[in-house]
């Protein structure tokens, strides 16, 4: 059984507010922190600029600090997400 799962995480600096709070890619997930680590650096540019796209398009005004990849146990998903299970998604 898998501890955790791994996702791609932005991390976002509100200059209104000097917070930064994480985003998390919610589409696509990894089984293990070497596979996202490889996605996310085989994709760090088209994921960034995605990523700005969505901002602007919302007119968020946060900056993107950095991509990462974070482990998160189940009852974080769940916490933060509800049911992965019930969403459609690319795993990988």
């Amino acid at each position: 059984m898998l501890e955790k799962l791994f996702f791609i995480t932005a991390l976002l600096f509100n200059v209104e507010t000097n917070e930064i709070t994480p985003k998390y890619q919610q589409l696509v997930w990894f089984t293990s922190m070497e596979a996202c680590q490889f996605y996310l650096t085989q994709n760090y540019k088209p994921l960034e600029n995605g990523l700005k796209m969505y901002l602007e398009s919302n007119d968020m005004t946060e900056s993107i600090e950095g991509l990462f990849c974070v482990g998160l146990t189940k009852e974080q998903i769940k916490d933060m997400f509800g049911d992965l299970e019930e969403k459609e998604s690319l795993r990988i």
